[in-house]
């Protein structure tokens, strides 16, 4: 179910968000922004989705229901948070007293909890985008469903309060199983109607001209951005301008209700934070000379082993084959190239200075 909340623009929409921000447990302290009339863009309504029974929206999905009316856009933005960019987007977001949704991925939430509470704080809406952003179709379907909810379960906990139950396919890339998943959780599907094309290299100007021109052809749409990228925070500026100089409308999309995590997931995180607090808390005692170990943890269902990464880089655990390490193509190539050399060093009657281990 589709229902509209409120036409809206410049400071009544952040008195309005600011509002409805408030009274959540962990809640951001929400900003409120004024702007002037010349970049007023503004947000025309604020659409309300109903997600429980599973919905999909945007042009690769046929039974898609009818979103965004003539001249109506939505703004979204994919893969971050990250701050350089993503601060300048909520910059001009701010500037154009504009909103957008954006879904996160959960190890850039974890790497930038601040930047993500940021963009909470100046009332976007905020979905998810998987844990790692891989194709999900070349996983299997355990894992493919632990890389969407612990996704949205750290990216929920970075904001500090429930996140919308929207997602985006990393690369659109969608498997039919995966669909049937997601939509089963009472969780919304957005694809796409506009790709400003800003992964492919396009600088500022031709991004803004394509995003243009592809909506003037088409009437309206959900377009999608990366807020990682610096020639979309470059661009955005002139997009927002032309929207409005054309006479488009933004909406915001907000949830009917919040999304609702999986609690062994969350447990998972949870214990994952507080193993990742205490390794560093012993190597800062161990650089300081202390005789400390760190502290212990308890164990959880889901163990941090096979849900969320070790150590402190925040990069998911490598992928086992055959009880094996897989090792990457790059690993691969620089050890075929040390044997190569040794056989020939070996062939000319040489000795490698390298003792073998």
């Amino acid at each position: 179910m589709i229902r509209q909340k409120h036409a809206l623009a410049g400071f009544a929409l952040g008195i309005l968000l600011a509002a409805s921000a408030g009274g959540e447990a962990g809640a951001v302290a929400p900003r409120r922004v004024t702007c002037s009339a010349a970049t007023d863009l503004g947000v025309s309504r604020i659409i309300e989705i109903d997600t429980s029974a599973g919905v999909a929206f945007g042009n690769q999905y046929e039974s898609a229901s009818s979103l965004l009316k003539d001249r109506e856009v939505a703004l979204t933005f994919d893969d971050g948070p990250s701050p350089a960019t993503t601060t300048s987007i909520l910059d001009t977001l701010d500037r154009f007293c504009t909103k957008a949704v954006f879904f996160s991925v959960g190890r850039m939430a974890l790497a930038y909890p601040d930047t993500l509470r940021d963009v909470a704080r100046r009332g976007h809406t905020i979905g998810g985008h998987t844990w790692s952003h891989p194709f999900l179709h070349r996983l299997s379907q355990d894992k493919a469903e632990l890389e969407v909810e612990k996704g949205l379960s750290t990216v929920a906990a970075m904001v500090g309060k429930p996140i919308a139950p929207f997602f985006r396919f990393p690369y659109l890339d969608d498997p039919k199983a995966m669909v049937a998943y997601v939509k089963g959780r009472g969780i919304g599907i957005f694809g796409i109607d506009v790709d400003s094309r800003d992964t492919r290299g396009y600088g500022p100007a031709r991004i803004t001209s394509y995003t243009l021109d592809s909506l003037k052809k088409l009437g309206h749409g959900i377009v999608l951005f990366h807020d990682i990228k610096s020639n979309t925070a470059k661009a955005l500026p002139d997009v927002l301008a032309g929207l409005k100089r054309e006479g488009f409308r933004i909406v915001l999309l907000v949830p009917k209700k919040p999304l609702e995590t999986k609690p062994a997931i969350d447990q998972a995180l949870a214990l994952y934070l507080e193993q990742r607090k205490a390794k560093r808390a012993a190597v800062a005692d161990k650089k300081a000379g202390s005789a400390g170990g760190g502290a212990t943890v308890e164990k959880a269902a889901y163990t941090v082993d096979n849900v969320f990464a070790g150590g402190s880089s925040d990069k998911p655990s490598r992928a086992k084959k055959g009880g094996r390490k897989a090792v990457s193509p790059t690993s691969h190539r620089k050890k075929s190239e040390r044997r190569s050399r040794r056989k020939s060093a070996s062939a000319s009657g040489q000795t490698s200075s390298r003792k073998r281990r």
